[in-house]
């Protein structure tokens, strides 16, 4: 895909992506502010998969220029997560005051984000 082919994808997705790792949070783990997380974590690591500062593995299910446009997509998500994810307050706090109550303080993660990525063994 040239240049100009990668541009406008990403333009024509952007609408659609535009707090994506917000309706993600909200579906799944409902962490507070779990879609600035997802996309501070994502973005910076998608880019440096990408522009090769982190090593891919054999098994690496996408090749190095999605890596990028994954990164950079996370990155320009990253402002619209944050709105979307305080408008969602009222729905992630409850539910993180639930978890801790239920798993309670020994159990508590500050970041819970290994789900991402895992450790390498």
């Amino acid at each position: 895909m040239t240049g100009r082919g990668a541009a406008v994808l990403m333009i024509a997705v952007f609408p659609v992506l535009s707090g994506c790792a917000t309706a993600l949070n909200i579906q799944n783990d409902r962490q507070i502010y779990g879609g600035v997380r997802t996309d501070a974590i994502v973005g910076p690591y998608g880019l440096a998969k990408g522009i090769g500062f982190v090593m891919i593995e054999n098994h690496e299910k996408f090749s190095p220029s999605t890596n990028a446009m994954l990164g950079a997509c996370a990155l320009a998500d990253l402002p619209f997560s944050a709105v979307a994810d305080t408008l969602t307050l009222p729905v992630t706090v409850p539910a993180a005051l639930g978890w801790y109550a239920e798993k309670g303080p020994d159990q508590f993660e500050v970041a819970p984000c290994e789900a991402l990525y895992p450790p390498e063994n």
